[in-house]
């Protein structure tokens, strides 16, 4: 044990209960991290009872192994006091034995996503590029830990099934985000087998001091534009609960296994995406749009006759490939793209989010003089699927 680590001194060499199945969900987690390999383990602690349950394991665990350990709080400024709050979230961290610990303030930026999107759009943004930073200063992997739990996944899982949404959405959160790029961090979520109940014990065990923050209640100070309560704070308060009740049994369980078998079929159907999409790829021609070189270019008639399934989802990885901002791109996107190539009636170009424009074009011979986008009708000639 490191006597000079409060927060191996709270757990100690055999927690019990809620503390036990919280500390070895964190250490089965960690253990991913390749042995002997400096490493930076980021928290995002709000100093609510999940991320600050997952604080004191992460901290404990990744300290005895002499890992670099950092708290990151995100103060989104929009409760009186929150300032405050959260220094005192930084504060504790540090006692609880990490290197070190940052206040991330946060703007408040407006978006279509409503309030609670934006305050998680908001918060994600800036504790990715705090780990950017990190990452560039340490020279080491970093890996960022969030802490959502079982409980969190069921009720993404149930919101995605109201707003109709695709195999993606529903198959929920993952348990561990693999890097966009080199600069970005690892995202784990140790806690997604744990229920809410276990990280609340937790805290309330090792006497930690959880924060209620009202905006996560559906009562709480922040609505919908209609007035309604938050969609998530609406499922937590009473669709998970009537639904349990109806059901004669907690739907949770059930709903994050859902998730994890439609995770598993996700993964696979990414990966023959991902390998049609490199064998359609060709040499980019010249941009009628832009009048330089495509940012990318498919061979449209070698798509011709596959699974829509397949088609929808290599144009996606096509248009996230050319720039398209994934996080503005939809599901009417997806569909016009993918009606680009197996329901071709002449439509024109697709105009993505990211300033990416697709198209289904023939590479007729131009004309005899060159003049920039006329062409003379070839017989046979080649057609592409162009992202410009």
């Amino acid at each position: 044990m490191n006597a000079n680590v409060r927060a191996t001194e709270l757990i100690g060499p055999n927690p019990k209960g809620a503390v036990r199945r919280v500390s070895l969900a964190v250490r089965e987690a960690l253990s991913t991290i390749p042995a002997g390999q400096p490493a930076t383990v980021v928290v995002g602690c709000s100093g609510g009872p999940d991320s600050l349950a997952l604080l004191v394991a992460a901290t404990d665990y990744a300290r005895r192994q002499g890992w670099h350990v950092e708290s990151l709080t995100v103060d989104h400024g929009i409760r009186s006091g929150s300032a405050e709050e959260a220094q005192q979230v930084s504060a504790l961290a540090r006692t609880l034995g990490v290197n070190t610990a940052q206040v991330l303030p946060l703007t408040r930026q407006e978006s279509n996503l409503g309030p609670e999107g934006n305050a998680r759009e908001g918060r994600h943004q800036a504790l990715q590029r705090a780990c950017r930073v990190l990452k560039r200063a340490m020279g080491n992997p970093v890996y960022l830990l969030l802490g959502h739990t079982l409980d969190d996944q069921a009720e993404t899982v149930l919101l995605g099934l109201a707003r109709g949404s695709g195999l993606r959405s529903l198959a929920g959160m993952e348990p561990i985000s693999q890097p966009a790029t080199e600069n970005d961090p690892t995202i784990m979520r140790p806690l997604l087998q744990c229920r809410r109940h276990d990280t609340v014990l937790t805290c309330e065990k090792l006497g930690l001091p959880a924060i209620d923050d009202p905006t996560n209640r559906a009562d709480g100070p922040w609505r919908t534009a209609d007035g309604s309560a938050l969609r998530r704070a609406a499922v937590r308060e009473f669709a998970l609960p009537s639904l349990a009740a109806a059901l004669g049994q907690d739907p949770a369980p059930a709903l994050m296994r859902t998730a994890s078998q439609l995770r598993r079929d996700n993964d696979c159907l990414d990966e023959i995406a991902s390998e049609l999409l490199r064998q359609v790829t060709l040499p980019a021609g010249v941009s009628i749009y832009t009048g330089r070189t495509a940012r990318l270019e498919l061979d449209w008639e070698a798509m011709q006759g596959l699974h829509p399934a397949i088609i929808s989802r290599t144009v996606r990885l096509a248009a996230l490939q050319a720039g398209a901002n994934g996080a503005a791109l939809n599901s009417t996107h997806i569909e016009a793209l993918t009606a680009l190539v197996n329901d071709y009636r002449g439509q024109g170009p697709v105009y993505l989010p990211g300033g990416v424009v697709a198209a289904r074009i023939r590479l007729d011979k131009p004309t005899e003089h060159g003049q920039p986008g006329l062409s003379v009708p070839t017989q046979g000639a080649p057609l592409r699927l162009r992202f410009s």
